[in-house]
């Protein structure tokens, strides 16, 4: 099944975010044109950024399937995309130390604020000294982060090499080598390649 999506309101991420987030955030939506599109579920990202065309309106997409918390970071971290490009143009380094240290910037209200929970709350602000292109590269972070997902299961990297699994989406897969942060899985209908993140959790078969 096709993941879905839809361009929404920006009321609607209150919805996806602990409460006492929503104060802070709706500032951080009001700065520059700014369409939001919600998928219901990607298996290769959390959310991302592109930059304004003709339009002159920035694109930001984020996962619904994600838990209140890993939507406020993702959220986060791709509006710090949008100020970076507001800032400093579209030539800088992706996830270089101009978004590095505007992401630092955004996040501190949050992490003042208490909009994590204590241990969460620890990781992230370790997470934060160096933040990475993706939370999925910081293993520590992305098991606490998991402890609040809605879905249980195990996590893949605890799966057997060439065990046969079933992700949230239903797909079915036969767990290959490991690629980094990912593991390299083939769908079993028919054969192709994924690289699918360690740290999501499966059913195994």
């Amino acid at each position: 099944m096709a993941a879905q999506r839809s361009r929404i309101p920006y009321e609607q991420l209150r919805h996806h975010i602990p409460e006492n987030a929503w104060l802070l955030l709706w500032p951080l939506l009001q700065r520059y044109p700014l369409s939001i599109t919600l998928w219901n579920h990607r298996q290769s990202k959390f959310g991302d950024y592109k930059a304004p065309q003709r339009d002159g309106i920035h694109h930001i997409s984020l996962n619904k399937s994600q838990n209140q918390f890993a939507f406020l970071i993702t959220t986060i971290h791709e509006l710090a995309h949008m100020e970076v490009q507001e800032r400093y143009g579209r030539y800088k380094q992706p996830h270089g130390r101009e978004w590095k240290r505007v992401f630092q910037q955004m996040m501190n209200p949050f992490l003042a604020a208490g909009c994590f929970p204590e241990e969460l709350a620890r990781q992230l602000v370790r997470h934060m000294t160096n933040p990475k292109a993706t939370t999925s590269s910081d293993p520590c972070l992305m098991k606490v982060l998991s402890d609040y997902d809605e879905i249980k299961g195990v996590m893949l990297e605890e799966v057997p090499e060439n065990a046969i699994f079933r992700m949230e989406n239903g797909m079915v897969f036969r767990k290959g080598s490991r690629l980094r942060s990912r593991f390299n899985c083939f769908r079993v209908d028919n054969e192709r390649l994924y690289y699918v993140p360690a740290l999501i959790r499966v059913e195994p078969l």
